[in-house]
């Protein structure tokens, strides 16, 4: 690679050098420092979920929660909400320190109650749009109930959507990560708790919701820049599936009743010994190159992995319909029977091993060890006993 020269275009992006290289690894560890830094809300998986994000508003606009912040945040909201349309309201002198805040008031996501000096409404979408009249309807409702105190409506989008009813003031979620930092720069005592909790929350923000984040936009440059380089890392990044042959293959091999066939990374494949004695068992043609009739076999996906027993395609079609014909005869012995897939190939017995919503992660030995295990002492010695019956 490093004799490679830079100079060489292909497709737009240039064929990186190790000078290219280093400054590529250079720019990717500062980015993953920034990823890498610890976030709360990061960890529990807050990022976009519309109504976790209206709760946490709701607790830094009230003044009574016990954040510390009193009512900087509410008052450097007001502030913004003013900047962005004429809303008819001196928001710099407004009492704000007895200003209730409700959660889901009639269906409006943040209601902030500050009579007499004014109410607000906020709608707050982040991954939704405008269901039809909603805003209308929130509008009628707020005037309705809160006649002659002056109101504010406010319609929060991650990249300050215009919405379609004039009244109501676009605000976006730039503003928000604003609002928070003058209201944390302001309170000059904030507890080093809440200053954490609210700079975190920042920084979620920026990476997540903005439109486009600051996150997303480096990325992008960072692709454009590295094209090549970082598709073909992409293409060779490891295969979690390698790990998964390597501890299947070790469980073949620790049992010694078992013999490996023909595998690779997405199928493994393998054979009790009882088996080999069996004339049946030499009989296959055109599926592995030992010729065994009989195969068990991982299918190893990139979300899943399941074990499945096939009889494959044979010399002699009456020595393989014969125990196709008695899985079907006894499907309470060979669970997963299907004859339906193929004529050549017929699954026999299926058992799942992973799927999707295990989210094995980390886990994954363990996961395949206890399924295994339950394999061993229950399903296979039943098998070996029913297909030794059939060819003996």
């Amino acid at each position: 690679m490093g004799e490679i020269e830079t100079q060489v275009e292909m497709g737009g992006s240039e064929l990186p050098g190790d000078a290219a290289l280093a400054a590529l690894d250079a720019e990717l560890s500062e980015l993953t420092r920034a990823l890498s830094e610890f976030n709360i809300f990061e960890a529990i998986g807050v990022r976009r979920q519309e109504l976790r994000h209206s709760d946490l508003l709701a607790f830094l606009l009230d003044p009574l929660q016990p954040h510390g912040l009193s009512d900087g945040v509410l008052r450097s909201f007001f502030t913004i909400v003013a900047r962005s349309a004429s809303v008819g309201v001196d928001v710099t002198s407004a009492d704000l320190t007895s200003t209730t805040v409700q959660r889901e008031w009639r269906n409006i996501d943040i209601v902030i109650d500050a009579r007499p000096s004014l109410v607000c409404a906020i709608e707050n979408k982040i991954d939704s749009g405008e269901r039809s009249t909603q805003l209308r309807r929130y509008r009628e409702l707020m005037q309705r109930e809160f006649r002659g105190v002056p109101c504010i409506l406010v319609y929060l989008t991650p990249g300050r959507v215009e919405p379609s009813e004039s009244d109501w003031v676009p605000l976006g979620y730039a503003d928000i990560a604003t609002c928070l930092e003058s209201a944390v720069d302001w309170k000059t005592h904030t507890d080093a708790n809440v200053s954490a909790f609210v700079h975190q929350y920042i920084a979620l923000i920026r990476r997540h919701i903005v439109t486009p984040s600051e996150i997303a936009t480096r990325c992008q440059w960072l692709y454009r820049r590295h094209k090549l380089a970082l598709d073909l890392i992409f293409e060779h990044r490891p295969d979690p599936r390698m790990k998964i042959r390597r501890i299947i293959e070790e469980l073949i091999r620790s049992c010694q009743d078992l013999r490996e066939d023909d595998s690779t990374d997405q199928y493994i494949r393998f054979a009790p010994i009882a088996w080999e004695g069996l004339s049946a068992q030499g009989t296959g043609d055109g599926w592995t190159s030992t010729r065994r009739l009989l195969l068990f076999e991982f299918q190893n996906g990139r979300d899943r992995l399941m074990l499945d027993l096939y009889v494959g395609p044979g010399s002699d079609a009456a020595i393989r319909e014969r125990v196709v014909a008695e899985a079907q005869r006894q499907k309470e012995v060979f669970p997963g029977f299907s004859n339906r897939a193929s004529q050549r190939y017929t699954r026999l017995f299926s058992k799942t091993f992973i799927t999707p919503r295990d989210n094995a992660g980390d886990n994954v030995r363990d996961v395949i060890d206890t399924s295994w295990r339950a394999f061993i002492k229950d399903d296979l010695p039943r098998l070996i006993g029913a297909v030794t019956r059939v060819y003996a």
